[in-house]
């Protein structure tokens, strides 16, 4: 068995600087047996971080592409299915107020609407930020003369 010194300096706001010797016995150590920590979970959130860098770099400098579509695709679609849902009450009678159908139809549009809105003014402020800071979005290869 090895006996190991140490000394340690305890910093106390009260007391000055005290030195402290022990001893530690290296033969009492026992290490814990090896476990991977690389699993499936740590795979997983690899894996998201990749799609998050992917899709900050491809939409970062344009945000409406990524809201206005996802915008134009709830709205249209709650377009539609309210448009189903009024056919339905002119051709065959059926009745609005029991369905709860309609309120998402509603909700899709109106999310929709909010999503083009959003895009449109994070549009305006990479457009502000860009004009005063006088940075640009891009950067040049190379000059052609």
């Amino acid at each position: 068995m090895k006996m190991t010194h140490k000394r340690i300096l305890m910093l106390n706001y009260e007391y000055p600087p005290l030195g402290v010797d022990y001893f530690i016995d290296k033969g009492s150590i026992r290490n814990k047996e090896y476990v991977s920590k690389y699993g499936l979970q740590r795979l997983a959130k690899g894996f998201f971080d990749l799609i998050v860098i992917s899709f900050w770099q491809k939409f970062s400098a344009r945000p409406i592409h990524v809201f206005g579509g996802l915008g134009l695709l709830l709205g249209i679609s709650g377009a539609m299915l309210g448009g189903f849902m009024g056919m339905e009450r002119l051709f065959f009678g059926k009745s609005l107020s029991d369905r709860p159908l309609f309120l998402l139809a509603v909700l899709m549009v109106i999310i929709g609407v909010q999503f083009v809105v959003s895009g449109i003014l994070a549009d305006i402020m990479l457009k502000v930020y860009y004009g005063q800071n006088q940075r640009k979005n891009y950067l040049i290869e190379r000059v052609v003369e």
